[in-house]
């Protein structure tokens, strides 16, 4: 399955994301915050 971008962001933008354990570990590791990620991806 393929996402683009706006694909990304509307889901985002409802709230539609899962973040799989092994995502958030590796966020952590690397004092990633998701609202970080949101915010990345919904301003570039």
């Amino acid at each position: 399955m393929f996402f683009d971008i706006d694909d990304i962001r509307r889901a985002v933008q409802e709230d539609n994301i899962q973040w799989s354990g092994h995502v958030l570990t590796r966020m952590q590791q690397r004092e990633i915050k998701v609202k970080d990620v949101i915010k990345c991806v919904l301003n570039g």
